[in-house]
């Protein structure tokens, strides 16, 4: 799909030398018309490239993220590309995890390029956004429309030769298991192959595993005392003594320690008063709206998320669209 004609789209100027660039790009760029970029350094996101202020560390898999991309290179010296897959359930953590990695190992790479890769509508827009990035071109109102044809070979070239280490990120690469799919997205189409270049993957698809010779990295239940910290941190509970420990326990056990559930049970008790005095109230009112989900929601949809999350979606989502509309729309937005 090629991107929507009639829109501009700005450079917004950030710390560290990124370049952030936002909205539809337009304009017809052929790499015969503009020579490519050779000095790009930054980054290129749709959204924030920080994990969330609540992120808990996760340093087992953290460590196996560095081990296999940041401190690997071949006998020869030569540093290949190296594709990692990231894989798990919806809410378990993925691209929060990469995030952390982006933010420790940032300055050991000369750019970053985070591409949504949820849907063939936000990955051919990331890809023709990158394209008129790396090729210094700002596209004029009335002008072509950028093919993704042109500009997906392109950027995958721009990489040839170059310089240093570069890293990729597809994130929610979800729809690649079914290429009969009107939704399957060929992903080898649109990852890089040139030395410097180090590619992540993130997928509730475990057939990810597949694309890629290294280990991948699953991203399951938290560990008990990460899940509690967790819980502890969006409920903004700063002191909590044994007995509020033990309750936070049995809460994050039975949301099965997936980290957007406790994250959502957090954030609902923390814009809640009668739970931030007793937060024992919490389960009885999370299992009751489970009950009431799973009876008119069939199975064949809850493939997304487990269940835990698709019921503390439910209870948070409600309480806090009545505190903070605005806060509301941000977990749709940053949900996966």
């Amino acid at each position: 799909m090629s991107a929507l004609p009639g829109n501009t789209y700005h450079h917004i100027q950030i710390s560290g030398n990124a370049r952030v660039l936002l909205g539809n790009a337009v304009g017809q760029v052929t790499e015969s018309t503009f020579a490519a970029r050779a000095d790009y350094v930054g980054q290129y996101a749709n959204s924030s490239l920080r994990p969330v202020t609540n992120y808990v560390p996760r340093p087992r898999l953290h460590q196996k993220i560095k081990e296999q991309l940041h401190d690997q290179k071949n006998n020869d010296g030569r540093d290949y590309t190296r594709v990692l897959v990231v894989y798990g359930l919806g809410g378990a953590g993925k691209s929060q995890l990469v995030l952390q990695y982006i933010q420790e190992y940032r300055r050991d790479y000369m750019a970053v390029f985070w591409i949504e890769a949820g849907s063939k509508e936000t990955i051919e827009r990331d890809y023709v956004q990158i394209y008129q990035l790396l090729y210094g071109r700002q596209a004029d109102i009335g002008q072509a429309i950028v093919k993704v044809e042109e500009a997906v070979p392109a950027v995958k070239r721009w990489f040839q030769g170059r310089e240093g280490r570069w890293l990729v990120v597809l994130d929610s690469a979800d729809t690649i298991d079914n290429n009969q799919h009107r939704s399957y997205i060929d992903l080898k189409y649109f990852m890089p192959d040139a030395l410097g270049v180090h590619v992540i993957i993130t997928s509730r698809s475990s057939t990810a595993k597949e694309i890629t010779q290294l280990e991948a990295v699953e991203v399951a239940e938290m560990e008990a005392l990460e899940a509690t910290e967790l819980f502890k941190r969006s409920a903004k509970i700063k002191e909590a003594g044994q007995k509020i420990l033990e309750e936070i326990g049995v809460i994050v056990k039975e949301l099965g320690y997936l980290a957007l559930a406790i994250t959502l049970a957090g954030l609902y008790i923390s814009v809640t008063p009668r739970l931030q005095s007793n937060i024992g109230r919490y389960l009885p009112e999370y299992r009751q709206r489970r009950r009431v989900l799973l009876q008119r929601r069939p199975k064949q949809h809850m493939h997304r998320y487990e269940e835990s999350v698709l019921s503390t979606w439910e209870v948070s989502y409600e309480a806090i669209t009545l505190d903070n509309p605005a806060a509301a729309r941000l977990l749709i937005i940053r949900k996966s």
